[in-house]
């Protein structure tokens, strides 16, 4: 998936509908099922009033995480599942609820869909995106691939790395200072560097 703040969408699309052009419409699902679930989606669960949270993730370059994961579960009825490379830990989205599952990976600023090709360079209409939640062989071959990109060092810890803004410059360190410094400048291209 592009690195375009829409990653965690492209990815959904993908595993789910089978295109990653799907973005906008993504969006929307979160939007209308937080405006129609408010108790369960209070300010305080989404960190900001609700009517700005839905205006933030409307825009193109707004990023997605366990509050979008949460509502496609809901909405697709598919049980999602999350592997962070870092520890690679499985967030499961929908837990217990769904008889099926779709693997999304999450490096820690970037999330790419998972996807089983019956052999290299298929093309993606091959490409299996659902599985059976019983389904013990691709779940171990999504941690295979999750440990191997941990020992390649493709992911990024949030809490420590340094950025750099890609519109002025500044220099930041860690997740926190990045959002900071968005949320007070409208400034969202941000490049890692050491």
């Amino acid at each position: 998936m592009p690195d375009d703040n829409s990653c965690l969408f492209r990815a959904i699309g993908y595993v789910l509908d089978r295109s990653t052009d799907t973005v906008q419409h993504l969006r929307q699902i979160v939007i209308d099922h937080i405006r129609k679930n408010p108790d369960h989606f209070s300010d305080v669960v989404l960190g900001k009033p609700r009517e700005e949270y839905c205006s933030w993730i409307a825009r193109k370059d707004s990023w997605g995480g366990a509050i979008e994961l949460s509502i496609f579960a809901s909405h697709y009825k598919v049980e999602i599942c999350s592997v962070d490379v870092r520890s690679g830990r499985i967030d499961r989205f929908g837990q217990g609820q769904y008889d099926q599952c779709v693997f999304v990976i999450y490096s820690g600023i970037h999330y790419d869909a998972i996807a089983l090709t019956p052999i290299l360079d298929a093309g993606q209409e091959y490409d299996q995106t659902i599985f059976n939640i019983t389904d013990d062989v691709t779940l171990k071959a999504v941690s295979a691939v999750a440990n191997k990109m941990k020992q390649l060092h493709k992911y990024t810890y949030t809490a420590d790395f340094t950025l750099k803004c890609g519109q002025c410059g500044h220099g930041l360190k860690g997740e926190k200072e990045a959002v900071q410094h968005a949320q007070s400048t409208g400034h969202t291209k941000f490049v890692e560097y050491e």
